[in-house]
């Protein structure tokens, strides 16, 4: 079964406050408590970004923020919170989802350059859309990272 999600993109300012509950539900049940990370998820940042919210059947199963080229890196855009709610991953969506967020950088936002910290176990996932590893593994919230770029 091949599951199209309904990709919606959004500011901060264009969120509703469901929404918003809703984003931050999920980031603290994939990244707080699945992966067991202690860290300050509001860290200032969601006011800045894009984020893209992916629905099926009108409930939120997919989710990211997106940075254009000067928020986090000087030339590069990038993207974070990367996440598929846990009973929705056998749907296979992450895919989707990157593909999604290539899309909007080169599309919509005219971005020529991406820049990610990606978490280690994922490098080989990243590198299927064409990432580069770059540098040393680093530790970031108790997970191991490692620097990516893509050019689009």
């Amino acid at each position: 079964m091949d599951i199209q999600p309904r990709w919606v993109l959004k500011s901060f300012a264009e969120l509703t406050t469901e929404e918003l509950y809703q984003i931050l539900q999920k980031r603290q049940d994939v990244f707080i408590l699945e992966q067991n990370c202690h860290y300050p998820d509001l860290d200032d940042k969601d006011r800045q970004t894009l984020h893209l919210l992916g629905y099926v059947e009108n409930k939120l199963i997919a989710y990211a923020r997106l940075f254009p080229s000067g928020m986090l890196f000087e030339n590069q855009a990038s993207f974070g919170r990367v996440l598929v709610v846990k009973d929705s991953r056998r749907l296979k969506l992450g895919k989707k989802l990157v593909q999604e967020i290539i899309r909007v950088l080169e599309h919509d936002l005219k971005e020529k350059e991406i820049k990610i910290e990606a978490q280690l176990y994922l490098q080989k996932f990243y590198e299927e859309f064409g990432f580069i590893a770059e540098g040393k593994v680093f530790l970031d919230a108790g997970i191991d990272h490692i620097m990516m770029s893509k050019i689009i």
